[in-house]
């Protein structure tokens, strides 16, 4: 299967066991949150504008 990805390596840290099918739903999630992570990281806060809200921390 080659190298394992992050999630993988997290779950294995966690002893935690999943099938193929829940392992490649966490997977798509966490690369979606990743995307949307990343997204939030460019925009340009300044101080008086709020934080973002931090919706399932950290990734």
């Amino acid at each position: 299967m080659g190298d394992r990805t992050e999630v993988q390596r997290l779950l294995a840290e966690q002893q935690i066991l999943v099938d193929d099918e829940t392992l490649r739903a966490v997977e798509e999630w966490h690369r979606a949150w990743l995307r949307e992570w990343e997204w939030v990281r460019a925009f340009d806060l300044r101080d008086e504008d709020p934080p973002a809200p931090l919706w399932c921390w950290p990734p």
